[in-house]
Order: C-alpha cells, then sequence, then structure tokens
C-alpha cells in the first residue's frame, strides 16, 4: 500500500500522470542500473551479486552470477562489460563469464563501494561511490580510454543519477543524500566539471532521488526510492512534469528502450522491506515499463584504448 506523500503536488493538473506495467518479475534485492541494447535488458541486482538479460519479447531471460556486488556496468565490445563494483573497475565477458579487475581507485576505503555510473559521449566511463555508513567519503570518478582513473567531484555521500545533454556539455548529477539535482558544465575533451549548479530540488514527501535517465526533449526521469514512481522533471525551469506510478515504494532507476526507445523500463527494490511490506508489493525488486510520450537515447558503450 502507498503510504501518503503528504503533498498535493502530484494532483496539479500540469502534472501528467502515468502507470507503469510490470515487464518482468523477479525477486531483485537491489535491481539498478538498467542498460537496453539491441532488444535486450541488461541490469544488476546490487546485493543479489549477479547481472541479469532480458528480450524484450521475453524469450530468453539470463542470470550471470558476480563473484561481488556490481553497482553498475556498461558495454564494450567483445562481448564484454567495463563493471563498477565494492572491489572498483572489473572486466566482464559473458561469453566465458569471467571477471578480472582494473582499477580501484578507493581500495583504502572500505566502507564504500561503487554506486551509478554511465559512460559520458565521448565513450568514458563515469561512476561514483556510496558509504555505506551515510559519511561524506565518497565521491565521482571518470574510468578513462586508456584505464586511468580521476576524481571528478567530492565530496558526496550517496553517488546515484546522472545524464548528459544532447551536446554534452551539460551534465546532471544526483548525491542522493543533497535530494537535489546538480548540473555542471561538461568539457567534453577531459570530462572536467565547472559551474556548478542546483537545478532541480526533490521534495522531501516525494521520496529520495536514485537513479535517472534523460529525455530527446531534455527533461529528466528520476526514480524515487520510497517515492513509489518515477517523476519527469525540466531542469530548465526546475518543474515537475510528469509522474509514473509504480505499484511498489523502492523504486531505483530507469532507462529508455524498445525500438524507438519510447519505453522506460524501470528497476525495483525489495531490500529491507519486512514482511508485511513485502506482503502488500508483491512485485517489489521486478521490473516494470511504460509508454510515458518521450523518448530517449541509445546507451554509449564504453571505448578503450587498449583491450581490456
Amino acid at each position: 500500500m502507498r503510504e501518503n506523500l503528504g503533498t498535493n503536488d502530484f494532483e496539479n493538473k500540469a502534472v501528467a500522470m502515468i502507470s507503469a506495467e510490470l515487464f518482468f518479475q523477479s525477486d531483485c534485492g537491489l535491481g539498478e542500473g538498467p542498460v537496453w541494447e539491441a532488444g535486450t535488458l541488461y541490469w544488476t541486482d546490487i546485493t543479489g551479486k549477479a547481472i541479469y538479460t532480458r528480450r524484450d519479447d521475453g524469450s530468453v531471460t539470463e542470470k550471470f552470477a558476480m563473484p561481488f556486488e556490481v553497482g553498475s556496468f556498461v558495454l564494450w565490445k567483445d562481448h564484454s562489460l567495463v563493471l563498477a563494483t565494492e572491489y572498483g573497475f572489473q572486466s566482464f565477458n559473458l561469453r566465458t563469464r569471467k571477471t578480472a579487475p582494473l582499477s580501484n581507485p578507493e581500495k583504502n576505503l572500505l566502507n564504500n563501494r561503487f554506486n551509478d555510473g554511465k559512460c559520458d559521449p565521448k565513450g568514458r566511463f563515469v561512476a561514483g561511490t556510496l558509504s555505506r555508513i551515510r559519511q561524506p567519503e565518497a565521491a565521482l570518478y571518470l574510468f578513462d580510454h586508456d584505464q586511468s582513473v580521476r576524481q571528478l567531484f567530492y565530496p558526496v555521500t550517496n553517488s546515484n543519477g546522472l545524464a548528459w545533454t544532447e551536446s554534452g556539455e551539460i551534465f546532471y548529477y544526483i548525491d542522493t543524500a543533497s535530494r537535489a539535482v546538480r548540473a555542471f558544465d561538461y568539457d567534453l575533451e577531459n570530462g572536467a566539471l565547472s559551474n556548478e549548479r542546483v537545478v532541480i530540488k526533490i521534495p522531501e514527501s516525494h521520496g529520495k532521488p536514485d537513479g535517472m535517465t534523460i529525455d530527446r526533449n531534455g527533461n529528466l526521469w528520476i526514480a524515487l526510492w520510497e517515492g513509489w514512481g518515477i517523476e519527469c522533471w525540466n531542469p530548465q525551469t526546475g518543474k515537475q512534469i510528469a509522474r509514473i506510478e509504480v505499484p511498489v515504494a523502492r523504486v531505483t532507476s530507469c532507462t529508455f528502450g524498445g525500438l524507438h526507445y519510447e519505453t522506460l523500463l524501470i528497476t525495483t527494490a525489495r531490500q529491507g522491506l519486512d514482511s508485511a511490506a513485502l506482503a502488500q508489493q508483491e512485485f517489489a525488486g521486478s521490473i516494470f515499463r511504460a509508454r510515458p510520450g518521450a523518448s530517449g537515447y541509445p546507451a554509449v558503450h564504453f571505448r578503450s584504448d587498449s583491450k581490456i
């Protein structure tokens, strides 16, 4: 049962209301990091230590067991992924099912793990960490073409959603603890951030901002942990313009997929829900989808100077 969100914002006639439907029933503890590629959805169950794939037509669902928690990943080449894990950046081959360590910039921060991440428009993997003890000791990193790593932003507590405008010149970023979406000018040549500003503030009653994606109109679709949905916000005005209702409380991330990238695919979690909550949210940890009347972009693949 959805809790009282304590606001009339969702009843505002200016906010379009959309309902999500079940795409794939699963029991992910912490479903996250959805990526769409060639008719297949990829996602991670962080606490379940697994990566899943599922064809759009439901014909094939595959589970890849992991030896560690995978916060996010990006597609590469030769059936490989680059992972952001609790032990830093790793490679994973989908055919051999083997992993290999690449770089761990926080090997001395034992209370941290990598969380959300995506490739920037130039194919560099940008991913951030979170503090398991909720301290501002985490950061945002760039894993470059030559496999070097550098810090882009510090400090953060729970690095989460990220997105770039179509031009790549503006970068949007969520540290969940701030309940805000920050914008930065983004240097496409070196990934440097500048001109930080807050463009969206998520009211406490809406839930906690988690993963995020951007549509072709430049609007941001933000997953809300304990918010029972996805909200669309215009970063130019700072106003909410749509909401997707999801029948579970812990909504974690989203990405556009489908033939024309007009379907929003949504990950959720069941982690931390007690038996009473699970009885009311039978599809917690499942994947949902919605047709919000907007479309997104294909995932950018990692581009490396050498073979991993």
